[in-house]
Formats: C-alpha cells, structure tokens, sequence
C-alpha cells in the first residue's frame, strides 16, 4: 500500500527518509507530530498532510500513530489513509452544492446530510451500498440510532450534542469535528468507521450536518493486532515486559486480592551461551516458556521479563497456593530432559494481600526470596 500511495519500490522507501515524501510546507508539523509522539503524547487529533509522489503528484494523507517498543529502541508506528477524495470532497462543499453533489456520486466514501431539527437523514451518497450493503433509500430511512451500534449512538449523540452547542454559539466559523465509531451492515456485521462533520444552517433554518463516513475497519483491526503484538515476546510468545508493568496496575484493586507473584530464573543462562551458542540458550529459555506456560492455571498470567527471568501473576491467589503453582513447576522442569545441558529454575514468591501494601514490593520480594536461595 505504500508503494501504491508514493509510486516508489520498496527498496526506494526504505533508502529514503520519511521527510523526503512530505510536501515542503508541512514538514515542521509532522516533526512536531512526531516528536509528540516519541514522548508518548497521545492527542485526539489525527495529523493531515500532503506528500509527494514520484511522479510529482499531490496527495493528501491522514497520519497518526502511536509509541512501541521496537527491537529494543523507543519507536513510533505509524498508520496513514489516503484521504484525497475525502478532501476533495470537502473543498467542493465550499464552492458550491451542485459540485458537492457531482463528486459525491463517485466517491468512495459515504458522503451524508442530516437534519438535526428533523432527526432524520436527507441525503445519503451511493457509496453506502459499498460501505454497509444498503441502498441509498434504506439508508436514508434509518434513524439515527438504527444508523449506529448501541455503544456508538450513546458516543455519537454525546459529541453531536456537545458540537451542536460550539456550532450555534459561534455559526460563522464552524468547527471540523472527527470521531470513530461503529455501524452495522446489512448482512450482520459491525464496521469501524470514521466520521469527519460540519454544521450548517439550511435555507429553512434547520441545523443539518453534512458529515463523511470512511471505511476503517481494516485499519482498526491492524491497529489492535499490531498493538497486541506490541504485548509478546517474540521467542517465546508469552507476555512480555511492557505487559507486565501495565497488566501490574490493572491488577492493582481490591477485587484481586490477594496477589501473588511468582518469580522463576534460569540458572547459567549465560554459561550456556558462552559455552553451546546462543540457539542453545534460546532452546532453554523457550523450554521454561513452555513448563511455566503449562504447569500455570488458566488464569494466571505468564510473562517473560527479559533475559532469564519470568514473571507469573495470580490474582486472588494466596501464598499457600501459589506454593503449590511453584511445586508443580519444579517437578516439570526435574521431569524434563535436553541434550547436552540441564535444566535448572529458582524460584521466589510473595503476595500482597492488603490494599495499602505497595503492589510493586511483591517484585522485591520474589527477588529477594531467589537471592537467598530458598527454592
């Protein structure tokens, strides 16, 4: 796709700097824009711009993204739409509604009108048949709430209202507004979509908001696997530390007490690399994965740390049982063979039982327990 949306080869964008495809003029922005985002700034507000392709054309994108941890360095990763038609669109709106109209006829986004005084929809664009699988005329006989999924419609008449008041305090410079929501199709599905909308005043004096819908449902979905993604470790394909210190404060109430963290580190990791190669090394860290993985219960939560260490979460889990977790760990991994090298894990736990108790303490103390040697 973004060979498709620059005109260049893979091998060209990946030899250029990102800045070479921006238009000159809105270069200081996306830096900023990006900046922001390395400090993990994460604002509402979706970034337009327009780039240059190869052959000299004019595009304009919207851009967002969000901050990761990439190969061990802080990273943004990055998400950009074309939204060309989309903007097009909106300049034909100023110069007049027979243009507007013309445009829309082709477009691929949905292009809407509807009257707020009237609450109902008085022009929707072909491209709905694309989008939901209707026609223009079930489309224009849905309510607002049929239009939207029960969660979405709460979230649509909270901002339409919010704006609507922005709009008749200020009518002679209305704002842009944007908002993701979802819609149902025709065949049973839900979509993600995003809205981009305006007030106006029409000839008669009613409120209408003349509004543009843009398929996202596969952008989200792209979103919330590359940010799932974001949660594993890539040799083992457990949870990893990023998860952790997050999955630590959602933790961190009183419905899940008591906790306990179970604390498990490879002995000679480094030996083992030093003396087999690092392949074996991986082969013994992803063989503990796997132990730890299985001797768990289905609700505990098994995380590689780094390095040799792993971390295993228990909530509502007293030290009692999760004595009895470690118990079944020991006697997998003495029950299990590799070749060449033996398997050795140590073991510390501690709980916190009390809402007061600092939840990051339990760490400490697991850690404590490893250094001196009590499992």
């Amino acid at each position: 796709m973004a060979q498709e949306l620059t005109g260049y080869s893979a091998k060209e964008l990946l030899s250029m700097s990102f800045l070479d495809l921006i238009s000159p003029e809105d270069c200081i922005g996306v830096i900023v824009f990006h900046k922001k985002r390395l400090m993990g700034e994460k604002e509402h507000a979706k970034q337009e711009f327009r780039i240059v392709r190869k052959d000299g054309e004019i595009r304009w994108v919207e851009f967002d993204g969000i901050k990761i941890l990439w190969n061990n360095h802080i990273a943004t990763l990055n998400f950009i739409i074309d939204i060309t038609d989309r903007k097009e669109a909106e300049n034909a709106l100023k110069q007049s509604e027979e243009k507007y109209r013309s445009l829309t006829e082709y477009a691929s986004d949905v292009i809407w009108i509807f009257n707020s005084d009237k609450k109902k929809f008085t022009y929707v664009s072909p491209g709905i048949q694309k989008q939901r699988g209707l026609t223009v005329e079930e489309a224009m006989a849905e309510s607002l709430k049929e239009a939207l999924t029960a969660e979405s419609y709460i979230k649509v008449n909270e901002e339409f209202q919010k704006n609507l008041n922005e709009f008749t305090a200020n009518m002679e410079n209305p704002e842009n507004y944007m908002i993701e929501i979802q819609q149902p199709c025709k065949d049973g599905s839900t979509r993600w979509i995003e809205i981009s909308t305006k007030f106006r005043s029409n000839p008669d004096g009613d409120i209408e908001i003349v509004g543009v819908s843009r398929d996202i449902d596969k952008r989200k979905k792209a979103e919330e696997e590359a940010v799932n993604l974001s949660c594993f470790d890539e040799l083992t394909g457990l949870y990893n530390r990023d998860f952790y210190e997050q999955e630590l404060i959602r933790l961190n109430t009183q419905n899940n007490l008591p906790i306990t963290l179970i604390m498990a580190r490879i002995k000679g990791l480094k030996v083992t690399n030093d003396t087999f190669g690092f392949k074996m090394g991986d082969q013994l860290i992803q063989t503990t994965a796997k132990i730890l993985k299985k001797a768990s219960r289905s609700e505990d939560i098994v995380i590689r740390i780094g390095g040799d260490e792993f971390v295993v979460l228990l909530p509502n889990t007293n030290a009692t049982v999760a004595e009895l977790v470690v118990k079944r760990m020991v006697e997998a991994i003495k029950k299990t063979e590799m070749n060449e090298i033996i398997l050795s894990v140590s073991f510390g736990w501690a709980t916190k039982n009390q809402s007061e108790e600092d939840v990051e303490k339990i760490y400490t103390e697991a850690e404590e327990m490893i250094r001196q040697g009590t499992t």
